[in-house]
């Protein structure tokens, strides 16, 4: 097993021990949030951090966006986003509908419209996990990121403290890229 996979699994399950403590001390009204995260893109700042951001969908949906450099030790470190807002087909009543594909001017097409939801946003630091680069140099990979849960807007102003973890990768592809977003909170 190699160092940084080494690393990363004890950094997975560090936060999962973190996660069960705080679940325990918030008397079990946790919830966990899973989504998956694609279409990020990459660059670099000018104080030399990268910034990167993606779409994520599931139990939470809107645009990811982290901030972050790698400290002398390999670990990353910085800060996160995460703005839950989206678009949502609703029928007359308003209520949520699954789109429907359809022709524009045809006549049965379905009776709804969009609207847009803006429930809040998520905020916090990153405080570990790694990044791989590609043979060109490029960003290929975050892994094991650790993202702790600060505070939040709107419908989350109440959430105070949790964490989780992010993982990307085949970030050289930009549209090609896939992963995972595990908030506890």
């Amino acid at each position: 097993m190699s160092r940084r996979t080494a690393l990363a699994l004890l950094l997975t399950c560090a936060g999962a021990l973190f996660i069960g403590l705080h679940a325990h001390a918030a008397g079990g009204n946790v919830v966990p949030h899973v989504m998956t995260a694609a279409e990020a893109a990459t660059t670099i700042l000018d104080d030399s951090r990268v910034a990167l951001t993606t779409q994520v969908s599931g139990d939470l949906r809107g645009p990811l966006t982290v901030a972050f450099h790698v400290g002398p030790d390999g670990q990353l470190a910085g800060e996160w986003a995460l703005a839950v807002s989206y678009v949502q087909d609703v029928d007359a009543s308003g209520n949520p509908v699954a789109p429907e594909p359809h022709e524009d001017g045809d006549a049965d097409a379905p009776q709804h419209h969009e609207v847009l939801i803006q429930r809040g946003v998520l905020k916090g630091e990153i405080a570990g996990g790694t990044m791989t680069r590609g043979d060109n140099g490029a960003i290929a990979a975050i892994d094991g990121v650790w993202l702790q849960i600060t505070g939040g807007t709107q419908e989350f102003a109440a959430v105070t403290s949790g964490s989780g973890f992010l993982s990307l990768t085949s970030l050289q592809d930009g549209g090609a890229a896939t992963g995972s977003l595990d908030l506890t909170f």
